[in-house]
């Protein structure tokens, strides 16, 4: 299994949104070494103070998103909801457009939302690694390729029977796509940089080059709208959040990204931009935050709920098979206790047959002639 299908599958069993928060925060190491952001989460977990609250706030962050838009982004099919479920969210989010900062995904996909195949990635990667090899002065650039051809390849779990099987794994659209995060007070700009190769990232730009060269036509980069950044104060924290539920990260062949997120957002920490209503004299930011949707807060609150009974009906349950286990270990006592008198009262028998036997003997020794109506009386005792 791939660290992308293991973060997947690690994510994906989260019930609740503070479960998922959870996930989020657990420290993992693949392949021998450690993810890019996690010294970052070290620092916020340093203690129970710090860990509540750093989840309250990855709450606060998941609860503003669309439950579907989550789901997406941990399993790397957002392209493809767009397509279905998700288009009328997306519409709106283009209505929206630039008025609200927000962090965005990029993915390489095909005109039906799929990533690449291993495959076709395989190919794109030699291409890339062939240009820069051929290119003075892109060394970090051939490390990255090298740490995303490596992570792509690496199993961390058992792997497959291999003939058939693997040859079919070669013609899959590889399992949680490639992504890569950002963020941007002009979202939708932004990601049309990005499709331009403007201020772009130079891996992301040169995968879609080298696969527009081996695949004409096949693949593009198609950029999404996730988590619209309304508070200053996780903005930062929005855009690593989002980038770990990606696996963006390019260490691990999941993603483009090679440097930790949050590490260059500035665009909210500047409080006349928060509080300045754009040339339209639209709604401030600082409004907008305050009427914040709070569908996500009350879908988290069903949930909990939920999961609250289905807790308290398991521990029933189990407390029922206790009491169902005590009850026999009970009539199993009770059984010992009746076993146990039977014994006392076998015991008591004997010790009267016995001094009745006694009594007879002194009797026949003294010759007393009662002897004969004692036997009498005793082949009768029991």
């Amino acid at each position: 299994m791939s660290v992308r299908e293991q973060e997947i599958t690690r994510y994906a069993k989260a019930y609740t949104l503070w479960d998922l928060a959870e996930e989020i925060l657990a420290p993992v190491a693949y392949l021998q070494r450690e993810r890019v952001d996690e010294s970052f989460f070290r620092l916020r977990d340093v203690d129970s103070a710090a860990r509540l609250a750093t989840k309250t706030l990855i709450l606060e962050i998941l609860v503003g998103m669309d439950l579907e838009i989550v789901q997406g982004t941990i399993h790397g099919d957002l392209p493809q909801r767009a397509r279905d479920d998700l288009a009328q969210f997306f519409d709106n989010e283009a209505r929206i457009a630039d008025t609200i900062p927000a962090i965005y995904i990029n993915y390489l996909v095909d005109q039906d939302g799929r990533p690449p195949t291993k495959s076709d990635l395989q190919e794109i990667l030699e291409v890339m690694e062939s240009y820069v090899e051929k290119t003075d002065g892109q060394l970090a650039q051939a490390q990255q390729l090298h740490q995303m051809d490596d992570g792509r390849n690496g199993n961390d779990g058992g792997g497959g029977d291999g003939g058939s099987d693997e040859e079919e794994e070669e013609d899959r659209p590889i399992s949680g796509g490639i992504s890569e995060v950002g963020f941007s007070v002009k979202p939708y700009e932004r990601i049309n940089n990005h499709k331009a190769h403007t201020s772009s990232t130079c891996v992301m730009n040169l995968a879609e080059a080298c696969a527009e060269h081996v695949f004409p036509g096949r693949y593009a980069i198609e950029g999404y709208v996730v988590c619209r950044t309304l508070n200053p104060i996780t903005i930062s924290l929005s855009e690593i959040v989002i980038s770990r539920l990606a696996c963006s990260y390019i260490d691990f062949g999941c993603g483009f990204n090679y440097c930790r997120a949050g590490g260059s957002v500035h665009g909210l920490n500047n409080r006349p931009i928060i509080l300045s209503a754009d040339r339209s004299n639209r709604t401030p930011w600082a409004t907008l935050h305050s009427n914040a949707r709070m569908d996500g807060v009350e879908e988290e609150i069903t949930r909990v709920a939920e999961a609250t009974v289905a807790h308290e009906e398991r521990l029933m349950e189990e407390l029922g098979e206790e009491g169902a286990v005590i009850d026999e270990a009970n009539i199993a006592e009770e059984e010992n206790i009746e076993l146990l008198k039977a014994e006392v009262d076998a015991k008591k028998r004997e010790e009267a047959l016995a001094e009745r036997w006694h009594a007879l003997q002194v009797d026949v020794e003294g010759d007393n002639d009662t002897w004969l109506q004692e036997l009498t009386g005793l082949c009768d005792l029991g």
